[in-house]
């Protein structure tokens, strides 16, 4: 238990790239006069609930545009009322972007995402960002099946969507942070982190084999399962990294189903057998999620 609350205390205290907080004192000075700079500046208040929701999804730019022509600035404009009266800041949040003379460029008013942010930003400026190595595969249902026959080392197999909240961003979620944290922090080469999005009509075949039909779920392949041919499964509407180290861990309380791992290898072929076809139903779910 002790290396578990060490490895999400880590995990929270993790910094991303900087976003320098402004002041009414400091606002113009700061934001603007660099050249060839574009500020993308979020404007929050403490009190406001949307700027909470907001927030993580803001931070999450900090990586992405280190070494770029893009600052990133917050102020709270309760507190700072000059530089909410000069932009006529009404409600909040509110998010602009400005150039290094100061003009106001505009201000963002659509979905409140990361990758919509990222978007915008591109629209405007041109801007793009530097996307990080991922330490999460996304295989096929053919690379899958050669990762988790591996026996040696420890699985995870997360099947998500990428609407659901603390999953939205895959570059900078928490599940992307804990597989970071270790591969560089623990140097651990014998946990493999893998993610499915049961939105994306590719992922049919595999999801139909899993049995899906509850996100997110994680299954757990434990290194030398060849022992003991089990596999554990978790569902969890709110599932964060708490649950999975412990589930890393072995903590079987948690385990929603235990599952033989020859059943699950079998299953998909005995759905195609018994049914003429295969299972397309994620297929359709995910066209109409494109219309």
């Amino acid at each position: 238990m002790k290396s578990l609350l060490l490895l999400l205390l880590a995990l929270c205290q993790t910094v991303f790239g900087t976003i320098w907080e402004l002041t009414d004192k400091n606002f113009e000075k700061k934001a603007f006069g660099q050249q060839g700079m574009y500020s993308f500046v979020y404007i929050y208040s403490p009190y406001c609930n949307y700027c909470n929701e907001m927030t993580p999804q803001f931070a999450a730019l900090a990586d992405l545009y280190d070494d770029t022509k893009l600052q990133l600035f917050q102020i709270n404009g309760y507190a700072n009322k000059r530089v909410s009266k000069k932009y006529e800041v009404v409600g909040f949040p509110v998010l602009k972007i400005f150039s290094s003379d100061g003009t106001d460029m505009g201000s963002y008013t659509g979905v409140r995402g990361t990758q919509n942010f990222i978007d915008y930003i591109h629209e405007v400026t041109g801007v793009t960002p530097s996307f990080p190595d991922s330490y999460v595969k996304q295989p096929t249902s053919e690379e899958l099946e050669d990762i988790i026959k591996d026996t040696k080392r420890d699985i995870l197999v997360a099947f998500s969507q990428p609407w659901l909240r603390g999953w939205e961003f895959p570059y900078t979620n928490f599940y992307e942070s804990l597989a970071r944290y270790y591969a560089e922090e623990l140097d651990d080469s014998l946990t493999t982190f893998v993610r499915i999005d049961v939105s994306d009509a590719k992922n049919a075949e595999i999801v139909s084999k899993f049995q899906v039909s509850k996100t997110p779920s994680v299954f757990h392949f434990a290194s030398y399962r060849e022992y003991y041919d089990q596999t554990h499964k978790l569902f969890k509407e709110d599932l964060g990294p708490v649950e999975i180290v412990q589930l890393l861990e072995g903590a079987e309380d948690l385990v929603t189903e235990s599952i033989r791992l020859s059943t699950l290898s079998d299953s998909r072929h005995k759905d195609v057998e018994e049914s003429g076809e295969a299972d397309n139903s994620f297929e359709e779910y995910a066209q109409l999620r494109e219309l």
